[in-house]
């Protein structure tokens, strides 16, 4: 998973990108699924971090320790981001990247033949399967 950090300038910016995450299932490193307002309020924190270092948690980084990385998303990016995402998954359309034994173990569950072994490819033929993997980026890219 790629680092995201997100500037945010008001404490309703700072809950809405926090919320977003924890709908997602990540928490604080330390205190779990609260707003931690203090942070914001009294440190000066402007600055919420995701996957920062490697960490799989929620970070942030106060007035005094800015981060200095390439993935600093202003708030109304984000959000841009997030509606993109929600609107592919509305829509059906959102893509992962599955290992070869995924695609065998789907195959060799769920494939159809017609009566001369050819496969059928035909998707009326075929339910929905929902499926885990990876996501990737619109270009087929890894994202994590």
């Amino acid at each position: 998973m790629t680092e995201t950090v997100v500037h945010v300038e008001t404490l309703k910016q700072w809950k809405s990108v926090l919320d977003v995450w924890f709908a997602q299932g990540y928490k604080w490193f330390a205190s779990g699924c609260d707003y931690s307002e203090n942070a914001f309020e009294y440190r000066g924190s402007r600055q919420l971090a995701l996957n920062v270092n490697g960490i799989g948690d929620i970070t942030c980084f106060s007035h005094v320790n800015k981060y200095s990385g390439d993935n600093l998303l202003e708030y109304a990016d984000f959000m841009a981001q997030q509606e993109k995402t929600m609107d592919k998954k509305k829509n059906g359309n959102v893509m992962v990247e599955l290992s070869q034994f995924m695609v065998a173990a789907i195959i060799q569950k769920c494939a159809q033949f017609d009566e001369y072994g050819d496969l059928i490819v035909d998707a009326d033929e075929y339910s929905s399967l929902v499926v885990e993997g990876t996501p990737v980026s619109d270009k087929g890219e890894n994202n994590g």
